[in-house]
């Protein structure tokens, strides 16, 4: 170490530059300002880039059963009518829909495309054979979200 003197230094860097497919390594060397220099261009190049992503937008859909109207009255041996709606489903998915009756193995299934607005509105028929108190359940799926289930009951005249 020199005492006494002032030494004004340039300080210079060092890399290891990898070039092509021969993977020969070369050496670079840049001074400060020139690695400065470089950094500010990068810089600039990340926020230009940064600035020109789309924005990502996670949405959670999470569908939801409005209603069901059973028909009353019923009698055994005529079709009745339930109203269904649901809301909150994802827009032009294509939608599970499973009944089950209550009187086994009679089970209904259809995918249905979701409408622009998110909202269902279906009738589901079924006809019961015999008198007695039935309950059904409505099942809404898609990949996109856990099954959704909701229950009611008809009771069913002669």
């Amino acid at each position: 170490m020199m005492k006494n003197k002032k030494s004004i230094g340039l300080l210079v860097l060092t890399f290891l530059i990898w070039t092509g497919a021969s993977g020969a390594a070369q050496a670079a060397t840049f001074s400060l300002a020139d690695l400065r220099a470089q950094l500010a261009a990068l810089e600039r190049q990340l926020l230009d880039w940064q600035s020109r992503q789309a924005s990502v937008a996670v949405v959670v859909v999470q569908p939801k059963i409005d209603s069901i109207k059973p028909p009353s009255p019923l009698k055994a041996g005529e079709a009745g009518t339930w109203m269904f709606r649901a809301s909150g489903l994802p827009v032009g998915e294509k939608i599970g829909y499973q009944t089950s009756w209550g009187d086994e193995p009679a089970v209904s299934v259809m995918r249905v495309p979701t409408p622009e607005n998110g909202k269902i509105f279906i009738h589901f028929r079924h006809t019961y054979q015999k008198p007695g108190t039935y309950q059904q359940t409505f099942t809404v799926s898609s990949k996109l979200f856990p099954a959704v289930s909701t229950t009611t009951s008809v009771t069913v005249t002669r």
